[in-house]
């Protein structure tokens, strides 16, 4: 079966590897985020498509299959693209998402649709870690009454304010290591997106234990599809359509 798989996750490395060990055509499209991605294993397509028109039209000429959307889950834009670009190509569509991080006890936790509200919600001389990624930073430039420490993966294409230190830093982490980053930093105040990511969730764990607390940016409303939440999961549905195209 062609496949085409919309990556950028664990998960989707995950399902690449496997399904190509079941004789798959797999190809994985990265959006090319990430300054040194880590690739997954068969064809790989970098850079983003920019429609539901470019996506149906690869999905034609490469003659795909099946389209799997295993991006992370605050990747809206792409998710909306996959639904829309699979009807107009007719090619059959699901969704891999990992599922959203359990309720942690003995948090303190507040919950924020977007990255700007909770930066804006820091209390006044506190200091955040702030683990969003690239986007909708910009917002620490009007708190120049708290501190943040931001930790991504690359470096930031435009320059952080001064209340703001940058780490760079790759997943996975330990409990050890994120007590031991948020203690030594003096950190009060944890900002996360809500990724459901096993390679991440010890800084939830370690807020917990210091009493740091979590300011967590919901997902947003994606379009309906079809879904499974593990690579196991997905590997049984793509067995299931597989054998319903054969047929």
């Amino acid at each position: 079966m062609r496949i085409l798989i919309l990556a950028g996750t664990a998960e989707s490395r995950d399902l690449a590897r496997k399904l190509i060990a079941r004789r798959h055509e797999v190809t994985s499209s990265l959006a090319g985020h990430t300054g040194e991605p880590v690739l997954p294993e068969g064809r790989v397509r970098m850079g983003e498509f920019g429609s539901a028109r470019a996506i149906a039209d690869y999905l034609a000429e490469e003659k795909i299959e099946l389209l799997i959307d295993a991006t992370h889950a605050f990747a809206g834009a792409i998710s909306a693209e996959a639904v829309e670009a699979a009807e107009k190509a007719g090619v059959p569509l699901f969704r891999l998402v990992r599922p959203a991080w359990p309720p942690i006890k003995g948090a303190r936790l507040k919950h924020f649709s977007d990255i700007s509200s909770a930066i804006k919600a820091v209390p006044t001389r506190k200091k955040a870690l702030v683990t969003t990624g690239q986007r909708d930073l910009g917002t620490i430039a009007e708190r120049p009454d708290a501190d943040f420490l931001v930790r991504l993966i690359d470096p930031p294409k435009t320059p952080l304010p001064a209340n703001a230190v940058l780490l760079l830093a790759r997943p996975p982490y330990t409990l050890k290591s994120e007590m031991t980053l948020m203690g030594q930093n003096g950190i009060t105040h944890l900002i996360t997106k809500n990724s459901g990511s096993a390679e991440t969730y010890a800084k939830l764990e370690a807020a917990a234990s210091l009493g740091v607390t979590i300011l967590m940016i919901d997902r947003p409303v994606l379009p309906e599809a079809r879904s499974v939440h593990s690579v196991e999961e997905a590997i049984e549905l793509v067995h299931e359509l597989s054998a319903g195209i054969s047929a």
